[in-house]
């Protein structure tokens, strides 16, 4: 995976490390990474991203790498471009209730990466991820509203709410 590679050059960077080929090794590990990550793009539908890169694209796992690629911005330069189609892929599934499209979806990769398959969580994980790439996006307040909303209707064990409380924590420190 490229998050190592990203953690453990921002590693270097901060403890001042002058390993000029540890350096070099984990940057070799981070282009390659990255310009793999970028053929799961799906062709046809632009900044959405799926486990092989065929269709349908899948919300959670473009989330995933919305996440991974704004860090991976602070270490090596990412495409904006790249980042933008992502976001404007994820706010263009966005329901006017703040919730995600989840149409398509794959149970087995999102799964995985958010811990379950229920809407909630896959809800609560895009926001979270927009929320870190975007923080100052004013679509963002609409799905906050929505998790919310479902956590209340749901009665979410308090475990369950961290994603949404991390949530809500980043979005109020941005007005």
């Amino acid at each position: 995976g490229l998050y190592p590679d990203i953690v453990a050059l921002r590693y270097l960077e901060q403890n001042e490390n002058d390993n000029q080929k540890l350096k070099e090794k984990a940057l070799g590990y981070i282009n390659s990474g990255y310009q793999r990550l970028l053929t799961f793009e799906v062709k046809g539908t632009p900044g959405g991203y799926s486990l092989y890169g065929k269709s349908p694209a899948e919300p959670v796992l473009t989330a995933y790498g919305l996440m991974e690629l704004k860090d991976l911005s602070t270490v090596y330069e990412v495409d904006n471009n790249v980042l933008e189609r992502m976001r404007d892929y994820l706010f263009g599934i966005q329901n006017t209730n703040g919730s995600f499209d989840m149409n398509g979806n794959s149970t087995y990769s999102t799964g995985h990466v958010v811990g379950g398959s229920d809407t909630f969580k896959m809800n609560a994980y895009i926001t979270w991820a927009l929320s870190e790439a975007y923080p100052d996006d004013s679509r963002l307040e609409k799905s906050i509203e929505y998790i919310e909303k479902m956590a209340n209707v749901l009665k979410i064990e308090s475990y369950k709410l961290f994603l949404p409380a991390n949530l809500e924590i980043k979005f109020l420190r941005t007005r």
